[in-house]
């Protein structure tokens, strides 16, 4: 799943929540919606709505599983080193773990994306 599809979905989920917000900012002051996103970046990750998110792209399929698997092993790697390795050893929830490192990375890249094509694009 690309970064594309990973943002579209994330902006269904939340639209209202982004239209409510991007609506107060005051002479369509760009600084305060790039302050705006990391700070909600933030509040969005201590309230848990990023992990709902990134949850509702780890696979549950055994064969998705493994597929995916073999072409992100780095990030199954590094899931546990930094979430260590579960009492029992489950393969399958270990690739999740993985799963979960890889989307939580993307969804942060999708939001720095955004706002480097304000920065780029708009005069800020």
């Amino acid at each position: 799943m690309n970064i594309d599809k990973i943002f579209k979905k994330w902006c269904n989920n939340y639209k209202e929540e982004l239209i409510d917000s991007l609506r107060s900012f005051e002479n369509n002051n760009l600084n305060e919606l790039i302050e705006f996103l990391k700070d909600a970046t933030n509040t969005w990750n201590y309230s848990g709505i990023l992990d709902e998110i990134i949850d509702s792209y780890i696979d549950i399929n055994y064969y998705s599983l493994r597929k995916w698997s073999v072409d992100n092993y780095e990030y199954i790697e590094n899931a546990m080193n930094e979430f260590g390795m579960p009492e029992k050893f489950e393969w399958h929830k270990i690739i999740q773990m993985g799963q979960y490192l890889y989307y939580s990375e993307k969804i942060y890249e999708a939001i720095d994306d955004m706002i480097e094509h304000i920065k780029d694009n708009y005069k800020v």
